[in-house]
């Protein structure tokens, strides 16, 4: 599907440049305009892809034919941890640090980047 391909870089390399230019022009400039500019991105990706969407066909629409529909309890139990430490936070029984979150955390933000890179093929298989 090149439709989907085409989406699917733009949604790459938008956040490749939007890590770059906007703290770019945050310290260089304003942040006022970093912001801005990640804004009109996402505008055009969005423009682009309603442009677009007639490309897809069903790709990705309906659910396989073998496909089992998930469970809400993950998301469930995962939202209310964070209300449980947003309000222990809140009411100051814990102190979160901001830095020691991000170096605790930075190394896991590659693992679900691995599995994004292969959404198309589970998305739009050929059929065997």
């Amino acid at each position: 599907m090149p439709g989907f391909s085409i989406y699917y870089m733009g949604i790459n390399l938008g956040s490749f440049l939007g890590s770059l230019l906007v703290p770019l022009f945050a310290a260089k400039i304003r942040l006022a305009l970093g912001l801005r500019a990640a804004r009109r991105g996402m505008l055009l990706g969005l423009v682009q892809f309603l442009k677009t969407r007639r490309y897809l066909g069903t790709c990705g629409v309906a659910l396989a034919a073998d496909a089992k529909r998930g469970s809400w309890l993950p998301i469930v139990v995962f939202l209310a941890a964070i209300a449980a430490v947003a309000a222990l936070a809140v009411t100051g029984t814990i102190n979160l640090n901001a830095n020691a979150i991000s170096a605790a955390t930075s190394g896991l933000i590659g693992i679900p980047g691995v599995r994004v890179l292969h959404l198309p093929d589970l998305l739009c298989r050929p059929d065997p």
